[in-house]
C-alpha cells in the first residue's frame, strides 16, 4: 500500500508540474504578447515622429531658400572696400608723323614670329619689345632668345 500511496503522489505530483509548467508557457507567452505590442506601438510612434521630422525639414528648407531668394532680391552689389574700378590704359607711340599702339605692336611682333620665323605661338614665354623710333623698327626677344631677324618695322 505503500508503494500505491507513493505512486498516487509522484503521479500527483507529476501532473501539478505539468500544470505549472502550462501556465508558466501561458504566463510567458503571454507577457511576451505584451511586450511585442509595446514594441509595435513604439515603432508606430517612431515612425510617426520620423514622418513629422521630415516634413519639419522640408518646411525649414523651403522657410530657407524663400529667405535666400527675397535676401538676394534686395541685397546691394558689394563693394570691396578700397577697389577701384580698373584703369583703362592705352599706349600709343607718336613718332615722325606715325602713330602705333602697344597692342598693333604685340600683334607684329606675334606675326613675325610664326610667319618669318616660323614658331608656335604656344612657345611663347616671354616677349620683350625694343622700340627704335629713330630707325622705325623695333626689336624683341622670346623666351630671352633674339638676333638681327627678330626686327620688325613700325
Amino acid at each position: 500500500m505503500a508503494n500505491r500511496r507513493q505512486a498516487k503522489k509522484n503521479a500527483a505530483a507529476a501532473v501539478n508540474k505539468e500544470a505549472a509548467k502550462k501556465e508558466v508557457k501561458t504566463t510567458v507567452a503571454e507577457e511576451t504578447a505584451e511586450k511585442v505590442t509595446a514594441v509595435e506601438k513604439v515603432a508606430e510612434k517612431a515612425a510617426e515622429v520620423k514622418e513629422a521630422v521630415k516634413e519639419k525639414v522640408a518646411e525649414v528648407k523651403e522657410t530657407t531658400k524663400a529667405a535666400k531668394a527675397a535676401k538676394a532680391e534686395t541685397a546691394e552689389p558689394k563693394k570691396t572696400p578700397g577697389r577701384k574700378a580698373a584703369v583703362k590704359e592705352e599706349f600709343v607711340l607718336e613718332f615722325a608723323g606715325k602713330q602705333i599702339t602697344q597692342e598693333e605692336i604685340k600683334k607684329k611682333v606675334k606675326e613675325n614670329w610664326t610667319k618669318v620665323q616660323k614658331n608656335k605661338i604656344k612657345d611663347i614665354k616671354t616677349i620683350k619689345v625694343f622700340l627704335q623710333p629713330e630707325n622705325s623698327c623695333a626689336y624683341y626677344t622670346i623666351n630671352d632668345e633674339g638676333n638681327d631677324s627678330y626686327k620688325i618695322e613700325l
